[in-house]
């Protein structure tokens, strides 16, 4: 059955050309960790992205130092995410869970 044979090879071809996950946390999740609330917080978050641009580009690929020009304490939470430096906490008996930037 060559039909089932290309479909197979074009499955292992598609594995091979995958690119490395990325994760990343909220905006809103890093600012709530610098200690905004409320108001505050989505004034942050809204003056973080109309100064340094969308929120994906801004968490993944922006350079540090664009980004503590903005906000220092910022770049620090952005350079932590980045590096892997996130506490989770587990939510549990209808309590959210919390996900940090350490360090």
């Amino acid at each position: 059955m060559p039909g089932m044979r290309t479909s197979a090879h074009r499955r292992r071809r598609a594995a091979r050309v995958t690119h490395p996950a990325r994760h990343a946390l909220p905006l809103a999740e890093i600012l709530g960790g610098l200690g905004y609330r409320g108001r505050g917080l989505a004034r942050a978050r809204a003056a973080a992205l109309d100064a340094l641009g969308p929120e994906l580009p801004l968490l993944l690929d922006l350079p540090l130092a664009e980004i503590a020009a903005h906000d220092p304490a910022l770049a620090d939470a952005v350079a932590a995410m980045r590096a892997g430096r996130v506490t989770a906490e587990p939510g549990y008996d209808g309590v959210v869970g919390r996900v940090s930037v350490t360090g």
